[in-house]
């Protein structure tokens, strides 16, 4: 009984042994599997953070973009709405612009039934010819002093177009003399660094002799091996010709007095290469001084030259207000006023005038009037381009002309 129970309880203590090893290895079995669950948990949260935060990042961006193209929608109607407006504007304008031509439709009718009427009285203002014939040697005599001054105008502006020319081959000349300067200064550098490199390998050849010297200097306690060193040495260095690392007559002079001649062409060159650039820099500043006299003087001739349109265009809005008038006394005064009253004859003479240079003929008259509106404006035209040319650049009034048509049309 005690050995069966003995049995028992080594069977016992295996089973137990047995059954606590696979439990061991059970536990360590889950503890390994959930421990790779968990680091497979850990990387996955891991990953979806950072995925978390592109996405945030990502979202921001969007929100950003939507926000930009929120405020560019907004722009885009605040420009369709100004849009709006100025097409109402326009639309305003345009219906203004055709009543203005239908009241000008209107009265070019009505001026040409004047004009019909100033052919039928155009037999009584023959009487007058005398009166008129002075009346346009008088225009004549003032219009000519105009056209001089317009040939004057012309001739002051080709002269500054040349003055301008020559100061521009003046700067041309003195860029190519900075050039050869420059290219002179590029030269001696060249040269001095030849120097240099000349004087680097005689001292390199001078430390070679000196090497094989020492090791003469050896041999000294064998007079054989000592004359047949000194024999090469003496082939290896004292040559006629002034070869690579030789000592020949072309090589008399030393180290110190290259050296010295190299400073003092230096010297020289730098001393004269200061000269110029003084001597080039008072040009310069004279240069300067006399392109701002130029321009000093280009400003005032073009604001005399200003004065001058100004003047012709007063003229011109002059011309037609008097055409006008005349017209519009010639329309409701009768031609028997004319004779009864010389006075009121007076204040028409410019027109009679006209019309009896174009043989009476109204339409002739105004055809003529219309030709020289637009030689004067052919000449004020070229005026202000001569002023907006290069011969102008210095210019800086600031003026900016009207269109002449919408001077003369009032």
């Amino acid at each position: 009984m005690e050995e069966e129970k003995e049995e028992l309880g080594r069977e016992y203590r295996e089973t137990v042994a047995q059954v606590e090893a696979d439990v061991d290895e059970e536990i360590e079995a889950l503890k390994k599997k959930y421990e790779d669950k968990l680091q497979a948990e850990r990387e996955a949260t891991l990953r979806f953070k950072g995925e978390n935060g592109i996405m945030k990042k990502k979202f921001s961006a969007l929100q950003k973009d939507i926000e930009d193209q929120r405020d560019q929608i907004k722009l885009l109607l605040e420009k369709e709405k100004e849009v709006i407006e100025a097409i109402k504007q326009l639309e305003k304008e345009i219906q203004a612009l055709k009543r203005e031509i239908r009241a000008r439709d209107e009265t070019i009718g009505e001026k040409e039934k004047r004009i019909y009427d100033l052919k039928k009285k155009n037999q009584e203002l023959e009487k007058f010819k005398f009166v008129l014939d002075y009346k346009i040697k008088e225009l004549k005599r003032a219009i000519e002093p105009r056209e001089n001054e317009i040939a004057d105008m012309k001739t002051q502006i080709k002269e500054m177009d040349q003055e301008l020319e020559l100061f521009h081959k003046s700067n041309a000349q003195l860029d190519v003399l900075i050039g050869e300067q420059r290219q002179r200064i590029n030269s001696l550098q060249k040269s001095i660094a030849g120097h240099r490199q000349i004087l680097s390998d005689q001292q390199t050849s001078m430390r070679r002799f000196r090497c094989d010297l020492h090791e003469c200097v050896r041999h000294l306690q064998s007079p054989k091996e000592l004359a047949l060193q000194v024999a090469q040495l003496y082939n290896k260095y004292v040559t006629t010709d002034d070869g690579p690392g030789g000592f020949g007559s072309a090589s008399v002079g030393t180290e110190g007095e290259v050296e010295a001649e190299i400073q003092l062409e230096y010297a020289r060159q730098k001393q004269y290469l200061e000269k110029s650039v003084h001597v080039l820099k008072r040009k310069y500043a004279a240069d300067a001084q006399e392109h701002q006299r130029e321009n000093l003087r280009a400003t005032s001739d073009n604001m005399l030259l200003i004065r001058e349109i100004n003047d012709l265009r007063s003229a011109l809005i002059a011309a037609k207000n008097n055409l006008q008038m005349e017209r519009a006394t010639l329309a409701t005064t009768g031609m028997g006023a004319f004779a009864m009253n010389q006075d009121k004859f007076n204040g028409s003479k410019s027109l009679a005038a006209a019309l009896e240079a174009a043989d009476g003929d109204p339409d002739v008259l105004i055809a003529k009037q219309r030709t020289e509106i637009e030689e004067l404006r052919r000449v004020v035209k070229a005026l202000e381009d001569k002023l907006a040319g290069g011969g102008m650049a210095g210019n800086r009034s600031g003026d900016v002309f009207p269109p002449i048509g919408r001077a003369v049309d009032g």
